[in-house]
């Protein structure tokens, strides 16, 4: 099984971006995404130069910092200080609102092109794309930007497979084969935290072709992802490490 490792939120902080650098140095990173509107981007596309190996994408952003676009645009999503408040609210969604994140979204993606980056695929932080009230502006963001690489949706689980799973897996294959029915888009066979694909992938071989593990390097809440990631790759020696241009 190919595997791609994405570090997701490069550019949150100087502290982000040291720790997921440290480890895409390493070889045990394959892949990125970038939040264009977060403090640290100008050291996060500046040094994603030095990694041409490595498919650096845009985590596509409504939950966290300033907005890049009119902020009276999304005034909905935001909070007293302008900022974008999560959880994600979109009770107030309508075509108003919906055209504002298709901007703002937009602006993200051309954003991190415009500093030099070869943008190879999109997710979002919180997974905010995955939501189906938001599907049509996923679609029209990709053929307006010409964006065929998605991060699919979760459908592997830890835990034992009970009704409420495999209705929420049901869920997941429904949105992925949604996505690609209007704009023609790549997606990994599955995706989960680097923790999910280790633990089931030692325990029985996983059989997808290629799939994404997501990592957080330097969050508080997944520090032992980290080490599982940092010490324990040799225990999985039998999957081939890719990024997602080779999805």
């Amino acid at each position: 099984m190919r595997l791609i490792v994405n570090a997701d939120d490069l550019g949150m902080s100087r502290e982000v971006n040291d720790a997921t650098f440290a480890l895409i140095d390493q070889g045990l990173i394959t892949s990125s995404t970038i939040m264009a509107n977060a403090p640290a981007f100008e050291d996060a596309v500046h040094r994603a130069q030095e990694f041409p190996q490595v498919s650096f994408g845009v985590h596509l952003n409504l939950t966290q910092f300033a907005p890049l676009s009119d902020p009276d645009r999304l005034r909905p999503l935001l909070n007293e200080d302008g900022e974008f408040q999560n959880p994600l609210n979109l009770s107030a969604l309508n075509r108003g609102l919906a055209t504002a994140i298709l901007d703002e979204w937009t602006a993200q993606v051309q954003r991190v092109r415009e500093a030099g980056v070869n943008v190879s695929h999109i997710d979002s932080h919180h997974h905010v794309h995955m939501s189906w009230a938001l599907l049509r502006v996923l679609t029209e963001l990709q053929k307006r930007l010409d964006i065929h690489r998605v991060r699919a949706p979760k459908t592997v689980f830890l835990q034992p497979m009970t009704p409420r799973l495999h209705a929420i897996r049901l869920r997941c294959l429904a949105w992925k084969r949604a996505v690609r029915t209007p704009y023609p888009t790549h997606m990994t066979d599955t995706f989960a935290e680097y923790e999910t694909i280790h633990k089931l992938h030692v325990a029985r071989p996983l059989r997808f072709e290629i799939a994404e593990a997501m990592v957080h390097p330097n969050h508080p809440m997944y520090a032992d992802e980290t080490t599982l990631l940092r010490h324990n790759a040799h225990e999985i020696p039998d999957l081939e490490r890719v990024s997602f241009w080779e999805v």
